[in-house]
């Protein structure tokens, strides 16, 4: 049966985390920082001569790169889901809402593994790319509250009734070696 946590669960060695590389992560932080310092530079040097169009522009995006370089929030929530012996938890959707300027407090979902069928490679709906995609039987209210921002495979029809197909890319080295991992660790939970 599924159930809702408080906060995520305790990683041990068996644990598979599935998130964005922390040096993607520190790498596009730079990239924005950069790009955010080098246009401030270049709009203090050429401000007299800048059409207003321009300086409005500068004035909007040079706080918004630095912003997204340094906020440290909008690189928190980066887990996609974790997977041990158990099962698989999902974080709440990160960027839901309960009220205007505040996010909705950290819950996941766990999901037994006889409740998670048919881990495969697939494309992700609407996309040419490469996705783990699981079939997860979970409530409409569990698919509102931690799957309404998560992709769907292209052969979302083919899950079960009773399931919902859902997709994760991501920047990892293997996406094969990652669905090797969930299958071996669902084996070892339903032996």
């Amino acid at each position: 049966m599924n159930r809702n946590l408080p906060h995520a669960p305790a990683l041990n060695a068996r644990s598979y985390s599935h998130r964005t590389a922390p040096w993607l992560a520190r790498c596009f932080r730079l990239f924005l920082g950069s790009w955010g310092t080098a246009l401030a530079v270049l709009t203090a040097l050429n401000w007299p001569v800048m059409p207003t169009s321009a300086r409005l522009l500068a004035v909007i995006l040079v706080p918004g790169l630095v912003w997204g370089a340094t906020w440290p929030r909008l690189w928190a929530r980066s887990v996609s889901f974790i997977a041990d012996e158990d099962g698989m938890y999902f974080p709440r959707n990160a960027w839901q809402v309960t009220s205007l300027g505040q996010q909705a407090p950290e819950a996941w979902l766990y999901v037994p593994w006889n409740h998670v069928q048919n881990v495969r490679l697939a494309k992700a709906s609407g996309e040419n790319t490469r996705c783990i995609a699981v079939d997860v039987c979970i409530s409409a209210i569990e698919k509102v509250d931690f799957f309404n921002s998560v992709a769907t495979p292209q052969d979302a029809a083919t899950a079960r009734v009773g399931y919902t197909a859902v997709a994760f890319t991501d920047w990892q080295p293997s996406l094969r070696e990652v669905a090797m991992r969930l299958q071996h660790l669902q084996g070892r939970s339903l032996a």
